[in-house]
């Protein structure tokens, strides 16, 4: 059996200290306090989304911001096998879920206004083994042509990808993504990032 055209997705993990930590979720709860509930497109919760989208600018998050780049430097040209640009974080925002809350399906580009590469999601907080990251099958409309055993509803066919607090995902911008209904009462954090290369 040979599997062709694979799509690379990456995982790891970046912990911070206890004073990390609490600095952050400090930055994060004032940031949430000041949101509106569905107030961005996609998220049935709260998104710092809604007040801009430069949350790496804030010093609090140096210790996630400055690894995380060289995590994406390496996927870039071993993981992706991209060509030599000069890459940098252009988007980043934090998304807060409580009990039922979802993201919908959706990709970081958008033509023109969504024109990033490389994406990351980092699990601030997250009650283990939940809350996961369900990536698209891009080849979904092909497959639903031919008589594969178990293609059931209308969504997308999609791979769960696990994770745990303090890991991160780095995938390509372009690759749909969704999360499904938060199903714990403990809240989950993710902070998201878009990258470019010019």
């Amino acid at each position: 059996m040979i599997k062709l055209f694979p799509i690379h997705v990456y995982k790891g993990t970046i912990n911070p200290t206890a004073d990390q930590d609490t600095e952050t979720l400090n930055l994060l709860n004032d940031l949430f306090f000041r949101c509106k509930k569905n107030k961005w497109p996609g998220e049935s919760n709260l998104s710092t989304g809604e007040l801009n989208l430069n949350l790496h600018e804030y010093e609090e998050l140096n210790w996630l911001t400055i690894p995380l780049k060289n995590y994406v430097m390496d996927y870039w040209f071993n993981g992706l096998n991209y060509c030599s640009l000069n890459v940098y974080l252009r988007d980043s925002w934090a998304n807060l879920h409580g009990y039922g809350d979802t993201t919908i399906e959706h990709s970081h580009s958008d033509g023109y206004h969504g024109n990033c590469h490389v994406s990351a999601v980092y699990y601030f907080r997250k009650p283990k083994d939940c809350g996961h990251i369900l990536f698209c099958d891009p080849l979904d409309y092909i497959k639903r042509l031919t008589p594969y055993n178990q293609l059931k509803g209308n969504e997308l066919i999609s791979s769960e990808v696990k994770a745990e607090q303090y890991d991160f995902i780095l995938f390509p911008s372009w690759l749909r993504h969704r999360v499904p209904p938060h199903p714990s009462v403990e809240e989950r954090i993710a902070l998201s990032f878009n990258y470019i290369g010019t």
